[in-house]
């Protein structure tokens, strides 16, 4: 495009770039300098400012698939790892190479040859250790990722004023995809945290829940499927629709998920999950009330009738009725 033009001589352009450069890139500042001293990782095919190359796109999808457990995550952070070095990111390619080798232990296949073979009484704390390693190298890698995007976004939009054009929407995708990948690695992160957590606490005996935190053993033979939704497609009236979302909590685990199981396991086991430690018995009551004083009052289908019959009968056999 003649923007600028070039000296292969001195490797430099012998006229300034029109853009000023970002403050947070220091190398961007030097306007005589040609993709910011890296021809490796960008292009400049208008001689305005660099462009990223296929391999910037290509490290945040592998970034992402990292997070990935077992082979696909290997195979993406090794990969990752092998672009970082070719490209002189040698401190990136350590960590990718990091995070692929201890993803190496997830894959099914290891994971059963080392608990057959003479570290098979170390495999939990094999996959402890590894699981952290992974996940950390992940939340570096992608972390950095979304970093370097966000301030090159701001800069772009915000003190270039640049107008939004269709590469916009490439670039909030990569960046959601980098977000999205540094928000799993954290999770998984504190996944692994909690299991060693668990691991050392002689106290009593605990586990890892369905929502990821540490239980005490008494959830395990409770954990079941929340029936919220099962029943919301059998239900027509506006009222019983109503009753079935206040009863069945969509992340609740308790059993079927509904306040009648819920009343049922504190009552044996003596843990109540209501707010400040109360009970669900009150609410097991007032909804009782409410299914038999508002919903079987009104003119019902005969399923609907069936099901609010239900409901109600599970709450009175929960509350000792």
């Amino acid at each position: 495009m003649r923007s600028r033009y070039y000296n292969v001589t001195i490797k430099r352009f012998i006229n300034a770039d029109t853009e000023r450069g970002n403050i947070t890139n220091g190398k961007s500042l030097n306007r005589y300098s040609y993709v910011q001293g890296n021809p490796v990782s960008y292009t400049d095919p208008y001689g305005l400012s660099p462009l990223d190359n296929p391999s910037a796109m290509a490290h945040i999808l592998f970034g992402l698939l990292g997070v990935v457990p077992g082979l696909v995550g290997a195979t993406a952070d090794l990969a990752n790892a092998i672009l970082y070095f070719t490209e002189g990111k040698y401190t990136e390619g350590v960590i990718s190479l990091i995070g692929g080798i201890a993803s190496v232990f997830g894959i099914p296949c290891v994971d059963k040859m080392i608990k057959a073979g003479k570290l098979g009484k170390y495999a939990a704390d094999i996959a402890r250790i590894t699981k952290l390693m992974s996940n950390t190298a992940g939340f570096l890698i992608n972390g950095e990722n979304t970093i370097r995007q966000s301030m090159d976004m701001c800069h772009k939009y915000f003190v270039d004023k640049k107008g939004v054009s269709a590469e916009t929407a490439a670039e909030l995708a990569l960046l959601a995809a980098s977000v999205l990948g540094t928000y799993l690695s954290a999770k998984g992160i504190k996944g692994a945290v909690c299991e060693w957590r668990i691991k050392g606490d002689t106290r009593a005996d605990f586990y890892v829940g369905p929502n990821g935190k540490a239980l005490p053993s008494q959830y395990k033979e409770w954990i079941g499927t929340n029936r919220q939704s099962e029943l919301l497609s059998q239900a027509d009236n506006s009222r019983l629709k109503n009753a079935i979302k206040q009863l069945y909590r969509g992340k609740s685990f308790i059993g079927d998920g509904g306040t009648a199981d819920v009343i049922r396991f504190e009552k044996q086991t003596g843990l109540m999950l209501g707010k400040n430690g109360g009970s669900h018995i009150q609410k097991g009551t007032d909804m009782a009330n409410y299914i038999k004083n508002k919903i079987l009052t009104q003119d019902l289908s005969d399923s609907d009738r069936a099901l609010a019959t239900k409901l109600l009968e599970d709450l009175y056999d929960a509350l000792g009725r």
